[in-house]
């Protein structure tokens, strides 16, 4: 189940070039969003977080995507089960789209377009 936060900005429903969409996927839920440029947003099961994912596999404060430049990151916000990327576990790195970032072994994919 996703569950977004209301940010400041808040989420903006649409998809163009000046704005990276986010796809979250978790079995048959999806959400669609794009994401404001200016700020980082956090993923993660806290009620805090700017996108919440209430799953087993989702950490508190799961993840991080932030933009430098025109550049999008990901960076896993050290928890115990892993973020991957691709596939590939990692800490940080850049998003070439299309991505997927999986949050945790067999946690809900976010995928990057």
């Amino acid at each position: 189940m996703f569950q977004h936060h209301e940010p400041s900005p808040p989420l903006q429903q649409r998809n163009d070039d000046n704005h990276p969409y986010l796809k979250l996927t978790f079995g048959d839920a999806d959400l669609d969003a794009s994401l404001d440029v200016r700020r980082a947003w956090i993923l993660g099961s806290d009620t805090d977080c700017d996108l919440r994912i209430d799953d087993a596999q989702v950490d508190g404060q799961h993840a991080e995507l932030y933009p430098v430049g025109t550049t999008w990151w990901v960076r896993d916000l050290g928890t115990d089960v892993g973020t991957f990327l691709n596939g590939e576990i990692f800490e940080a790195a850049p998003l070439m789209r299309p991505a997927e970032v999986q949050l945790g072994t067999d946690g809900p994919i976010v995928c990057l377009h």
